[in-house]
């Protein structure tokens, strides 16, 4: 995998500061009006120009091919992700929101149609609201009703099979509901609403049951992972850099 310096700084940043599931309350107000200096220095004021890698002239041409759509559009869902592992879930929805919502927002204006990326946004926003948890958010739903409901939307992503081999090489537990979770994963598809509601699960227990939390963070970040990879592989494929 190939990243920007930028990226690789964010990352750098994530490694020592990994996402867990606590829940994390949303402004809801356009990005223009947010505090940056709220998030950490290492993603303020990071743009989708900052994760495209300078792609390589063939030969001696001098002109190289502009982006498409796919690649402009995963580079603003890549820098969403990136906003959203260092605190910015504000900054994070106002990017995917115009490609995952049809209608026009206060907070991000016009609404962009027919994405190449729309998937990957609603896939984003879901991972946004599962992290606003059991936090009353917008519409006045909970942060994990909200994550349903844009999972709903998203449909099978083929990226839920990543994830779930990432999950079942976790290392093993003797914990029962962990057992149960995994078990019944190997003989079934990845399905987030189960996933969102073991995260709600560990959230409400984690006082008392520690392992349950630090399994859900754990396996978290590695979905969050996943899905920056391959935004960032759709932004700069490799035969382009």
């Amino acid at each position: 995998m190939v990243y920007t310096e930028r990226v690789k700084d964010v990352l750098e940043y994530v490694g020592k500061n990994p996402i867990n599931i606590k829940s994390e309350a949303m402004f809801y107000c356009p990005t223009s009006e947010l505090d940056s200096k709220r998030l950490p220095d290492v993603v303020e004021g990071l743009e989708s120009e900052d994760v495209l890698l300078e792609r390589k002239s063939e030969g001696n041409r001098i002109n190289i091919a502009p982006l498409n759509k796919a690649q402009e559009h995963m580079a603003e869902v890549t820098a969403a992700m990136l906003y959203f592992a260092c605190g910015g879930m504000d900054e994070s929805h106002n990017i995917v929101l115009p490609y995952s919502w049809p209608k026009p927002t206060t907070l991000s204006g016009e609404p962009i149609k027919g994405s190449p990326a729309i998937k990957e946004s609603e896939y984003c926003h879901s991972l946004i609201h599962r992290k606003e948890g059991d936090l009353v958010g917008e519409l006045g739903s909970l942060g994990f009703s909200n994550c349903k409901f844009w999972f709903d939307k998203t449909g099978f992503h083929p990226l839920y099979n990543v994830v779930k081999g990432e999950a079942l090489k976790m290392a093993k537990t003797e914990h029962k509901i962990v057992n149960e979770f995994l078990g019944h994963l190997s003989g079934n598809d990845w399905n987030p609403d189960v996933f969102t509601d073991l995260c709600a699960s560990a959230l409400k227990t984690k006082n008392q049951d520690l392992e349950l939390y630090e399994f859900c963070s754990d396996l978290s970040g590695k979905e969050w992972k996943i899905l920056l990879e391959y935004c960032n592989e759709t932004t700069n494929p490799v035969n382009q850099v």
